[in-house]
């Protein structure tokens, strides 16, 4: 896939319409945007766009009872994977990094 076929991240937007979440991408809404929880997620990474961002925090806008538990951290697993998802479906030109036992970061892929 050439680099100019990929959607940038920063086409890539979540925001709040009515109180919902929404995603944009290349200024167009989603039909079928994924559950509002991966959304929350999605706008997680992207606010620290780069950075390593904590399984805590990411559970806490899951809306997760128990952030730290091991079923909390499944469910987040399978959100992030439902993003991987979306990008290649996508094209997004981004990919989220893994640093294990710490938490999980948004990348803008320039290739």
């Amino acid at each position: 896939m050439r680099p100019s076929s990929m959607v940038p991240l920063s086409k890539v937007k979540v925001k709040r319409v009515e109180g919902q979440l929404v995603l944009f991408i290349a200024g167009k809404k989603q039909q079928r945007p994924p559950f509002h929880s991966t959304l929350a997620v999605l706008e997680r990474l992207s606010t620290h766009k780069g950075t390593i961002v904590p399984y805590a925090l990411l559970t806490l806008v899951m809306e997760s009872k128990s952030p730290g538990d091991p079923r909390s951290l499944h469910v987040l697993r399978q959100y992030i994977r439902e993003l991987k998802i979306l990008f290649r479906k996508e094209r997004i030109a981004a990919y989220i990094a893994v640093a294990e036992t710490v938490g999980y970061g948004l990348c803008e892929s320039y290739t």
